[in-house]
């Protein structure tokens, strides 16, 4: 399974493999693992006889027709994949003094892919990470697949999407290297990903696990000459000049939220009062004597009620 970590989310990189099994003689295979190694990463191949008596027999390991060293009578070997696009064939031999030899055959064939991830949720434009998704927003995927020479066409391959083991589009499709999701109920969700080539053969597999976080509220102030601060408030913050203003950021909330039935509320020692702000997402605090007061905000999205949080912070006079 391949996790996905949205504190930097964006493009994720993995590389799956293709594997096509020639098995001359009897019951004889070779397991590979990783079942979908990266380019040039290590490979453990292992050989499989228990099906038959090898008793005596002499066990060679050859790599594109060349027997590798110091593997004789060894079982399981070691080697390293080749770069995407390339092809290595392992056979694996035995050889017996009194039947004919067997031989299994495996190739390996590297295939990179990109995966897009994109959540369509909401984050300042200064934010240097990444959205996140919540339960019952979207997110976009986009698969590109590349061999040696760059990006591959994807009108050549058919693309089966998943999500937690349902089709997404009702069955494969060709050409269809783009997904769109709604983030289900629960903690995280698996998209699955199978591209197969025209002759129907499996090129790769993908295990994306995405998860569901909550809508983070945090607070910054606005300043009439430098605009939005960008580090939020602490739990207390004072208030120097006549007045200040103070903006509520939904960190996570669904993009459609805004155009849907989306419920806002600011509150003063809590009680609910009403701006003179035309964004509802910002207050304006004027100084008075001196003292302090608890100011709280909520919001949340109608339309999916999981879609909310509140949070409060307090300003002294």
């Amino acid at each position: 399974m391949v996790s996905i970590y949205f504190s930097g989310l964006g493009v994720i990189n993995s590389t799956q493999a293709q594997f096509s099994s020639t098995i001359t003689g009897e019951a004889v295979s070779i397991s590979v693992s990783p079942q979908y190694p990266n380019p040039n990463e290590t490979v453990t191949a292992t050989l499989d006889d228990y099906a038959i008596d090898a008793t005596g027999a002499v066990i060679t390991w050859l790599q594109n027709g060349v027997a590798l060293p110091n593997t004789q009578n060894i079982r399981s070997i070691t080697l390293r994949a080749p770069g995407a696009g390339e092809i290595i064939e392992i056979t694996a031999r035995l050889q017996f003094t009194n039947k004919p030899s067997l031989e299994a055959n495996v190739s390996i064939t590297p295939v990179y892919v990109d995966v897009i991830v994109e959540p369509l949720t909401y984050t300042p434009i200064f934010y240097q990470g990444r959205a996140l998704p919540v339960h019952g927003s979207l997110v976009n995927l986009t698969a590109l697949i590349h061999n040696r020479t760059g990006l591959v066409n994807p009108a050549g391959f058919t693309y089966n999407w998943q999500l937690n083991s349902k089709s997404v589009y009702g069955g494969p499709r060709t050409g269809n290297n783009r997904a769109q999701i709604t983030v289900p109920f629960g903690r995280s969700s698996i998209v699955t990903l199978s591209v197969t080539d025209n002759t129907g053969k499996l090129l790769v597999r993908r295990l994306i696990s995405v998860p569901s976080v909550e809508v983070d509220l945090e607070f910054y102030e606005v300043s009439t000459l430098y605009g939005l601060s960008q580090r939020a408030l602490l739990d207390t913050v004072t208030i120097v000049g006549n007045s200040s203003t103070f903006r509520a950021v939904p960190y996570n909330l669904d993009n459609r939220a805004v155009l849907r039935n989306l419920f806002t509320e600011w509150e003063i020692n809590g009680l609910r009062t009403s701006t003179t702000d035309t964004d509802p997402f910002e207050i304006s605090l004027k100084r008075q004597s001196a003292g302090d007061a608890t100011i709280g905000f909520k919001v949340r999205n109608l339309t999916e009620l999981l879609q909310g949080d509140e949070q409060s912070f307090r300003v002294e006079f």
